[in-house]
């Protein structure tokens, strides 16, 4: 792999709403000629500070991931600050390095990197995750597979490659974008919340090639039920609230009708985008519910598994401004429950042993589904209590998904309680999982899915007191 290969990889994988900090000399000449953008800030003539002002940008702006693009020379020459990423412990930084064993923005010298290990460095003074890659895919998978920092991919290119890049100049001009783009970007940043803490980037989108090959789907006859409740046609406006990898979009594009399908999550979106490519009805939007505009109204609004992300102070209202009078708000909730199975005793005690601080006990399967039936209903009364809206339909489906040694730690690598917890221990966590399942061939988990179909109140009395063809 050489250097055009790693950057054309890492600046075509990171979300689009990442920032980028790339290192002084080819490197950022190379960014600024073929992927020059708002979100980058280049730091010519400063060798070594990269990961400084990296690091500084994190800690101001906790909630956004920072991409630092550093050389091996570069780093080596200030070590000091790799220390203090891994004393401060920013989870939104991922330090990439271009690892070819020389000075080459300057005469090709040799540095030090081939005898510094510096992934093991980084490792022992703090990153979280750490991985080495020496591919293109290798390097896709370890960026696709970042979750919580920080994160240290050391990338193993050739020495060599074009030289005759134009420098970024216009300086002043390029630190005024990027000002505006971080501050416009806080305002519609993905926020998600886990028992009061902002979730960075949200698990769902960390592990986006994860989520979308091991969530389940939604039962058949759900969608059958969404058609006939709503009365849906060829005619019907249909916006979908956290479309995630399109795996409801594609089913709602049956049923007819033109789609607008909402992902804050940049992964996500491009895998729904492939997954919606040729559906000539189905239109997908990088951005949040909050800050969506339209001057349509749509004939449904539809959220499966994703309402509850939404900021709590103008979700009803802004659904309620969206929706046609006489349109439907559909929301939609997988319950994983759990079965009584002597895989699932242990890997409930696996739970408390490994993952002490998140799971300080080990809990009952009966304990597990009671609370689990617990947040499904307070769920269910937040939307049937609420004074605007009235409840026309709630549904019950039940299956039982089958997942193997392999497929189920990565179904838990998509649950935010679970991607909190640090990379090691998560890790040992995992092997343990796979192991028991291993043993035991299979684990069934239940899943309950919830359909609740509303509509506004005011509309549905106003369709009560003027009935179609009535007397």
């Amino acid at each position: 792999m050489n250097r055009q290969e790693a950057i054309e990889v890492i600046m075509t994988t990171i979300g689009a709403q990442d920032a980028v900090v790339s290192t002084t000399g080819l490197i950022s000449r190379e960014i600024f000629e073929k992927f020059d953008s708002e979100r980058n800030i280049y730091v010519p003539g400063s060798m070594g500070l990269t990961s400084s002002i990296g690091l500084g940008l994190t800690m101001a702006q906790p909630t956004k991931r920072v991409v630092v693009i550093d050389g091996d020379a570069s780093l080596l020459m200030n070590l000091g600050s790799a220390v203090t990423i891994g004393n401060k412990q920013p989870t939104n930084l991922l330090h990439i390095v271009l690892d070819n064993e020389s000075y080459a923005s300057c005469s090709e010298e040799r540095s030090m990197s081939n005898t510094a290990k510096l992934d093991s460095l980084a490792g022992e003074v703090g990153y979280q995750y750490v991985r080495t890659a020496d591919s293109q895919d290798g390097l896709k998978r370890a960026i696709m597979e970042f979750g919580r920092g920080p994160g240290f991919i050391l990338t193993k290119i050739e020495l060599g490659g074009r030289r005759d890049f134009r420098r970024p100049l216009e300086l002043a001009a390029i630190k005024s974008r990027f000002m505006l783009f971080f501050t416009r970007q806080n305002t519609r940043r993905l926020t998600m919340m886990f028992k009061g803490k902002t979730i960075f980037n949200a698990s769902f989108d960390v592990f986006a090639e994860t989520y979308h090959s091991v969530r389940p789907g939604y039962p058949a006859q759900l969608y059958a039920d969404i058609k006939e409740l709503c009365g849906l046609d060829s005619a019907s406006r249909l916006l979908e609230i956290g479309a995630g990898s399109g795996i409801a979009t594609v089913e709602l594009a049956k049923l007819g009708g033109k789609i607008v399908a909402i992902e804050p999550g940049s992964h996500l979106a491009t895998i729904a985008r492939k997954q919606t490519k040729g559906l000539q009805n189905v239109g997908i939007l990088e951005g949040t519910f909050e800050s969506f505009e339209s001057s349509d109204r749509f004939d449904a609004i539809l959220a499966f598994t994703a309402y509850h992300w939404i900021d709590e102070g103008i979700k009803h209202r802004k659904v309620l401004d969206l929706l046609d009078d006489a349109g439907s708000l559909v929301l939609v909730w997988n319950s994983f429950f759990l079965s009584d199975s002597a895989v699932t005793a242990e890997v409930n005690k696996a739970y408390s042993e490994y993952l002490p601080d998140a799971y300080p006990s080990e809990s009952s399967v009966a304990e597990v589904n009671e609370g689990v039936l617990a947040k499904l209903h307070r769920r269910e009364q937040e939307v049937v209590q609420n004074s605007l809206l009235y409840t026309v339909a709630l549904r019950k489906y039940y299956t039982a998904c089958n997942y193997n040694a392999e497929t189920y730690p990565k179904l838990l690598n998509t649950f935010p309680k679970v991607v909190e917890v640090p990379e090691e221990q998560r890790k040992k966590f995992f092997a343990r999982i796979s192991e028991i399942v291993g043993r035991h061939g299979t684990i069934v988990v239940p899943v309950l899915t919830t359909l609740i179909v509303c509509k506004k109140k005011s509309g549905f009395l106003h369709a009560i007191a003027n009935p179609k063809g009535g007397k």
